[in-house]
């Protein structure tokens, strides 16, 4: 159940930061991939508290995850897609915005450059 989903992640998320060694990112990283892909919101932001977590210690490890928070993004962003309980001021679920803008900061080099027509590779979807 989403409950069940949401307080793992938050108890690993609290685990983790009394103990950083307790879990390894490459063998890590598929799970929070899979909890990236729960369509319930709030699976969702506690799943980004957690990867924020594992990310600001070993970021490389995550880098992987970078399409999921993308495509995340773009859901809430340019689809608005959201349950009608986490608009705030019809803002589709600012908190989970914040904490996918922050895993996004820790990775500045992943920007594409624009290609030579003018687009960017975001624009035509992943290559």
């Amino acid at each position: 159940t989403p409950n069940v989903k949401k307080k793992a992640a938050l108890c690993l998320l609290r685990l983790i930061r009394t103990s950083p060694n307790v879990v390894s990112g490459r063998e890590f990283a598929p799970h929070v991939a899979q909890l990236l892909q729960d369509r319930h919101l709030g699976v969702l932001t506690s799943a980004m508290s957690l990867l924020n977590g594992l990310a600001s210690q070993q970021p490389a490890e995550y880098e992987s995850l970078i399409p999921y928070v993308v495509h995340i993004l773009g859901m809430l962003v340019l689809k608005k897609a959201c349950a009608r309980e986490y608009l705030y001021y019809r803002t589709p679920s600012p908190w989970l915005q914040i904490k996918l803008f922050k895993f996004l900061q820790l990775f500045p080099h992943a920007v594409i450059p624009p290609a030579e027509n003018g687009s960017t590779a975001a624009e035509g979807g992943p290559s």
